[in-house]
């Protein structure tokens, strides 16, 4: 039989919780939004809110940078399947494809995007 000793109750403990007190640093830092459209490439701050707009074949594509996360919030797109949300971590991106217009949030990830044992 085994006995578990006193140090095995703070130990196992431990471990068993160790994945998920490393999720909150698991993403990278969140710093700047890229538009890519057919006019070009736009950076803009993650920070600092502003409404972009931007035009593709479809029409103009609106999109809102506001309290650290950005959204599509208006497409002359058919469907506006690109409004249906926001990110606001690295790597997060949001698509318009019929407009053309990709936009992703870019940050400091490392170089590394997953790892597995």
């Amino acid at each position: 039989m085994i006995r578990a000793r006193a140090l095995d109750f703070v130990i196992i403990p431990l471990l068993l919780a160790a994945p998920f007190l490393m999720l909150p640093w698991s993403g990278g830092s969140s710093e700047s939004v890229r538009i890519q459209c057919e006019d070009g490439i736009y950076v803009y701050p993650l920070s600092q809110d502003r409404t972009v707009t931007v035009r593709g074949p479809a029409g103009n594509t609106v999109v809102k940078i506001e309290s650290g996360s950005v959204s599509i919030i208006w497409s002359d797109c058919p469907n506006r399947t690109c409004m249906s949300g926001s990110v606001s971590r690295y790597p997060g991106t949001l698509v318009c494809l019929p407009n053309r217009v990709i936009v992703t949030v870019e940050g400091n990830g490392g170089d590394v995007d997953a790892a597995s044992y």
